[in-house]
């Protein structure tokens, strides 16, 4: 669905202004006495959050800044999409989507093959200021989608390694998908495909994402073979 003007112009501001998280963070802290070292590691998203929750138990957080919570919450919310574009090497988009709940939103695409994992930061930062939610496990709910994220977006660069090398190690930069299919299960990557179990038969499905939202690759319909695009270097 096309995004009214609007909507995707308020989306853009948004995303404009993640780009001064760092400061703002370094800013913040030094006014409120707190220090964290800010090297976009999971260690110090875990840092922040219990930075929060500090604020949180705090007898009169606005004495300290005003709107501090609110502002704190936003200011994390976008610092763990810097982690995200910084580690993953992944990009910024607006969902578009008419039924979404979060329609004209911007989110980072972590796993370009599983689009649940999206990070949407105007909904964290709405979470966020819900103090249910920040005590809410001892292990909080945004580190542990963090780590989660992370480690899919590992497995999905190994992959998609995998999947360069056998096609440029092949006849003339191409292979066809059976080929590609008996390749990537004999190095592991999935279980036997005679064995009709819902990984092997998901296989497939997943090897043709990786390839189809890698953007490095063209399929001639003719012939069912996947060959790297035209300029590409593997």
């Amino acid at each position: 669905m096309k995004i009214p003007e609007h909507i995707r112009s308020n989306a853009e501001g948004y995303i404009a202004l993640t780009a001064d998280t760092l400061d703002s963070l370094a800013f913040l802290h030094d006014n409120i006495g707190v220090k964290c070292e800010l090297d976009l590691s999971q260690q110090s998203i875990e840092h922040l959050g219990d930075t929060l929750k500090w604020l949180y138990n705090h007898p009169d957080p606005e004495e300290l800044f005003p709107d501090l919570i609110e502002t704190y919450a936003q200011l994390l919310a976008q610092y763990v999409a810097l982690v995200y574009l910084e580690r993953c090497q992944c990009k910024w988009g607006i969902d578009s989507a008419r039924r979404s709940a979060h329609f004209g939103q911007p989110f980072v695409d972590v796993v370009p093959t599983e689009p649940w994992r999206r990070y949407y930061p105007i909904h964290w930062q709405i979470a966020l200021k819900n103090r249910d939610v920040v005590f809410s496990d001892r292990v909080w709910p945004l580190v542990r989608q963090v780590k989660d994220n992370l480690a899919s977006r590992e497995r999905y660069e190994v992959l998609l390694a995998a999947i360069i090398e056998v096609v440029r190690t092949s006849r003339e930069g191409a292979i066809r998908e059976t080929e590609l299919l008996d390749v990537l299960s004999e190095r592991g990557f999935a279980p036997n495909k005679a064995q009709f179990c819902a990984a092997a038969r998901e296989f497939p499905k997943r090897v043709a994402a990786v390839l189809r939202k890698s953007g490095c690759f063209s399929k001639r319909p003719s012939d069912k073979a996947w060959r790297f695009k035209r300029g590409f270097v593997p």
